[in-house]
């Protein structure tokens, strides 16, 4: 599985049923679309991955998705995302 095993969460079907799923965090799926962005050149991957980091800037640990940046181009991405943010105070 991808990403931080210790952020991984374990989501009910239902309450009533023991059914589960196990889900990576939202920095893991971010990141992972970032790296899918550059490799692809994807436009479509930037898009999802903006729209999850600024629907959940809030929440999300910024020190571990700048820490897991696997690359310069992965950072700047990811740090010109956080200015962007911080700018329009959102």
């Amino acid at each position: 599985m991808a990403g931080d095993k210790n952020k991984v969460i374990k989501a009910y079907m239902d309450e009533d049923d023991d059914k589960y799923v196990y889900i990576i965090s939202k920095e893991d799926i971010i990141l992972d679309r970032v790296r899918a962005t550059l490799f692809w050149e994807s436009e479509d991957d930037e898009k999802w991955a903006f729209n999850i980091f600024s629907k959940n800037f809030h929440e999300l640990d910024i020190k571990y998705l700048i820490k897991k940046t696997e690359n310069k181009k992965e950072e700047e991405l990811i740090r010109k995302w956080i200015k962007l943010m911080e700018e329009s105070n959102l």
